[in-house]
C-alpha cells in the first residue's frame, strides 16, 4: 500500500473510530493520516486495533444473543 492509499484509508477509519467511540484510536489513526510513513504510529495503530478486536467481537455476539 502506498502512502496515498495508506492515508484514504486513514481518512475513513478516523470516523469510523469516532462513531464506535473508540477515541484514542481516532487520534492514533488521524496521525497516521497526516504521517503515513512513520512506522512507530503505524505500529501503535496495529496494536489499539488488536487491542479492539475481542472487545468488539464481545460486543456483537452479545446483541445477537439478546436478540435470539
Amino acid at each position: 500500500m502506498n502512502s496515498d492509499q495508506r492515508r484514504d484509508l486513514a481518512h475513513r477509519l478516523v470516523g469510523a473510530a469516532r462513531a464506535v467511540g473508540a477515541f484514542s484510536l481516532a487520534l492514533t489513526v488521524e496521525a497516521v493520516s497526516n504521517d503515513p510513513q512513520d512506522t512507530e504510529i503505524l505500529a501503535r495503530m496495529r496494536a489499539q486495533i488488536d487491542s479492539l478486536i475481542p472487545h468488539l467481537v464481545h460486543l456483537i455476539t452479545s446483541e445477537e444473543r439478546a436478540k435470539g
